[in-house]
C-alpha cells in the first residue's frame, strides 16, 4: 500500500477526538500494512471530527458532523495547497490484497479525475480487471476516497450549497456525506470518479457516531466493543 500512497500529497485522517477506541483501531490497521501513522516521514494527518447537538435539518447529529468533517479535510486539503489528498474515516478496515496489485493500480493512475474510491461498501465488487473504473452512478462509503487538488473548490463549494439549502432542495440540500457526492453526480454530470476494482479497504464493526444502535445506547460499551472485535476477526 505504501507505493499507493506516494501518490498523494497527504492522507487524512477523520477522528472524533473521544473516540480514542476508533483511533487506536485504525493505527492497527496502518500497522498492518507496514505505514505507521506515527512515523514522521509517513503522511498521515488527524483532522479532528466535528461534533453537533442538533441536526439543524441534516437527516441526524451524526449525519450533520460526519458531512463537516468531510468538508473540513477539503478545505484543509484546498488552504494547503495540496496537489491532491487521500481521505480515510477512523473505522477503515484495509482488505488483504496482492502487493503486485498495488503495484499495478500505483502505476495506472487515471490522467484525469476529480475522485476516486479506493474503498466502497456500495457497488457491490464483481469479478472486474484490475484498475480504474469510470462510474457515474451512486456509492456508499466515504471511508477510502481520494479528491484532486484542482477539484477542491469546486467539491467544498458545492458541500457548502448543500449546507445552506433545505433538506429535499433539488440541487442537493443538507444531507449525508454520501447524499452530497451521489448528487453533485446529477448536478454535475461531467465529474470524473472512479472505483478501483479490486476494493481496497472496507469498514470495521465499531460503535456508530452517525446512527447508533439501540445497544450502543444503553448498557456495555467494553462488551459490545469487544463482541465487534471478535466478529471483525472471524471475517478475516
Amino acid at each position: 500500500m505504501q507505493k499507493l500512497f506516494q501518490n498523494f500529497d497527504a492522507i487524512f485522517l477523520i477522528n472524533l477526538p473521544e473516540r480514542k477506541d476508533r483511533l487506536a483501531a485504525t493505527v492497527r490497521e496502518f500497522e498492518k500494512i507496514d505505514y505507521p501513522i506515527a512515523h514522521p516521514h509517513n503522511r498521515v494527518r488527524i483532522i479532528p471530527g466535528t461534533k453537533f447537538l442538533s441536526a439543524d435539518g441534516f437527516p441526524s447529529i451524526g449525519m450533520r458532523g460526519s458531512f463537516t468533517s468531510h468538508l473540513s479535510a477539503i478545505q484543509s486539503a484546498q488552504a494547503l495547497k495540496l496537489r491532491n489528498v487521500l481521505v480515510c474515516e477512523d473505522d477503515i478496515r484495509f482488505n488483504s490484497v496482492d502487493e503486485s496489485t498495488i503495484d499495478r493500480l500505483s502505476s495506472s493512475m487515471p490522467p484525469e479525475w476529480d475522485i476516486i474510491y479506493f474503498g466502497y461498501l456500495e457497488p457491490k465488487e464483481e469479478n472486474r480487471a484490475i484498475g480504474f473504473l469510470p462510474y457515474a452512478k451512486g456509492t456508499i462509503g466515504g471511508h477510502f476516497y481520494a479528491v484532486n487538488g484542482p477539484f477542491f473548490e469546486v467539491l467544498a463549494n458545492y458541500m457548502l450549497a448543500c449546507r445552506d439549502r433545505p433538506p429535499g432542495h433539488p440541487l442537493g440540500g443538507k444531507m449525508g456525506r454520501d447524499g452530497t457526492f451521489n448528487q453533485l453526480l446529477i448536478v454535475r454530470p461531467d465529474t470524473k470518479v472512479f472505483l478501483t476494482s479490486p476494493n481496497l479497504a472496507g469498514q470495521r464493526s465499531s460503535r456508530s457516531d452517525i446512527t447508533p444502535s439501540r445497544l450502543d445506547k444503553i448498557v456495555f460499551p467494553s462488551l459490545m466493543s469487544f463482541a465487534r472485535s471478535l466478529r471483525h476477526r472471524l471475517k478475516r
